[in-house]
């Protein structure tokens, strides 16, 4: 049994789509099109708010926590201090040899973290290597499907989008 298809009704002062000219019916398109792509950019704008208002929120937490947590370094880092000084009253009865000593330490420890950030941060580091790498291949890949075609236009044959095989890219298999 064949199904029917049934145009969907035209809404009052619409003309039918059998009636509308194929120029109507892409103008339509490219409005609908274009529509479509605000839409998605309004939704991605709404997203991306969230998201930063997401991460303020992570960042104010950070920050506190770290505060809390410095606070907290610094009082034991006095308790340090305090207890090398009883150690070492017994042979040198100073009170500048402890501080000394845990501060030297801490500036050390902090040095060594600061230059492994350093190095961390350098430009060459940071560049979306992967990223760039992607993009060449779908550069590339758009161009040797331009040329395709166009030579296949040059030699007048047909050519179908559903027909031609696309290789799939290396990050999907």
């Amino acid at each position: 049994m064949a199904t029917r298809f049934e145009e969907p009704r035209a809404q009052e002062g619409m003309p039918r789509m059998r009636d509308r000219s194929v120029g109507a019916l892409f103008s339509d398109l490219a409005n609908d099109a274009s529509t479509l792509i605000r839409k998605e950019v309004d939704l991605a704008k709404v997203e991306i708010s969230e998201k930063v208002d997401q991460a303020q929120r992570a960042a104010t937490s950070l920050a506190a926590g770290g505060a809390v947590l410095y606070a907290g370094l610094l009082v034991l880092l006095f308790a340090i201090t305090a207890g090398l000084d009883a150690l070492l009253d017994r042979w040198w009865p100073t009170q500048w040899l402890a501080p000394l000593i845990v501060a030297i330490v801490v500036l050390g420890i902090g040095y060594a973290m600061l230059r492994s950030g350093l190095n961390r941060m350098k430009a060459e580091s940071l560049i979306p290597r992967r990223t760039m790498r992607s993009l060449r291949r779908d550069a590339e890949f758009a161009r040797e499907q331009v040329s395709e075609r166009e030579a296949e236009t040059m030699r007048g044959d047909v050519v179908r989008a559903d027909t031609r095989e696309r290789p799939i890219p290396e990050q999907v298999r």
